[in-house]
Formats: C-alpha cells, structure tokens, sequence
C-alpha cells in the first residue's frame, strides 16, 4: 500500500482531521465536515486517488452518526423548502 502523505497532509490541514480508536484497536480517521454529499464525495474521491483503501462518507445530525440514505433525503427535503 503507497499513500502519498504529502498530499494527504496537505487535505488533512485544510480539512481538519479527528481520529477514534475502536476497542479492537482499530484507528479510524474523519477528515473534513460538509453541508452537501457532493463535497463529501469528491473529497473522498481525492483521499482515494492517494491511495487510501476504502474510504467512506459518513453522515452526523447533532454530532450522532447516522444512516447516509436518511441523510440524504433529509438534505433534499431541506433543499426542497429552501427552493420554495
């Protein structure tokens, strides 16, 4: 596995990073905090192309994790009233 740390040092200060460890030791990194999925995913698009194995979108309402698809359509129904 190559990951280019330079570039990914470079997103990490421009993005913020947190970092959790599970209770099987296992270290899970957050990078970045988005209003829309597009920003998400084209972030995570540029982590992946670093070489970064399978990285993921998760989405948080009031700081609890929470299921992508319900975020999603929360975000256009909040897009819908805006537009109306």
């Amino acid at each position: 596995l190559r990951i280019e740390l330079d570039k990914l040092s470079k997103l990490i200060a421009q993005h913020g990073v947190e970092m959790k460890t599970t209770d099987g030791g296992l270290k899970i990194y957050t990078i970045g905090a988005f209003e829309t999925f597009g920003e998400a995913e084209a972030l995570k698009k540029q982590v992946l192309s670093l070489g970064v194995k399978n990285p993921t979108v998760t989405a948080k309402l009031n700081n609890a994790e929470i299921d992508v698809e319900d975020a999603k359509k929360q975000q256009e129904q909040m897009q819908g009233e805006k537009s109306e």
